[in-house]
């Protein structure tokens, strides 16, 4: 499965060209997402004989939990990425992750050989290699998956993100060093992020 805004930095045409060097094993790839790459994306699959890729066009996040529930992988093989949220999307919907190593926040989110790959997605023999890999064990999806989620219930929660936020900025303030903050708990409640008690 592949979630995300169809344009080149995505690297969808290296998931697609990987797709094909698994051919004719029974491997198939969703595609969910739209943008300027979309017609050439379409094109290369067809140009690829795949078809078994099956774009779903822009969904509304409330509708993306039953395309993740469908897949048994999640790739992401973007090259150019501040952070990919839906790395950690695909991790609470407990699948393994073929991640870009150039993706921000992959190595966060991603553990080689744990729940997933982080991989260089231009290497497309490598990428390909590592989709095989997870298609011909089901074992091993279903370890890696449990892994991404235990992965992301233990690492990523509100509390955590927003006090790293307020004390990344209270840090930049004159007279104040790291060791000097406080809990973002100890904050009067008009200070702290939405969420936070």
């Amino acid at each position: 499965m592949f979630v995300g805004h169809l344009q080149r930095r995505k690297g969808l045409e290296f998931l697609l060209q990987a797709l094909a060097q698994c051919q004719p094993q029974n491997v198939s790839l969703d595609v969910v997402g739209d943008g300027p790459e979309r017609d050439s994306c379409q094109r290369l699959a067809a140009r690829l004989n795949l078809s078994n890729v099956r774009f779903h066009g822009f969904k509304q996040k409330e509708d993306l939990p039953k395309h993740y529930a469908a897949a048994d992988v999640f790739v992401f093989p973007s090259v150019q990425e501040i952070f990919g949220l839906v790395m950690v999307e695909a991790a609470a919907a407990a699948l393994p992750i073929i991640a870009s190593e150039f993706a921000g926040g992959a190595h966060d989110v991603v553990e080689h050989g744990k729940n997933g790959y982080l991989v260089d997605p231009t290497n497309v023999a490598n990428l390909a290699k590592y989709i095989k890999e997870l298609a011909e064990d089901p074992a091993r999806r279903q370890r890696m998956g449990e892994q991404s989620f235990l992965k992301v219930k233990e690492s990523v929660n509100l509390q955590k993100s927003s006090q790293g936020f307020v004390q990344a900025i209270l840090s930049c303030l004159p007279g104040v060093s790291s060791h000097t903050l406080l809990p973002l708990t100890s904050y009067p409640l008009s200070f702290r992020p939405c969420g936070i008690l």
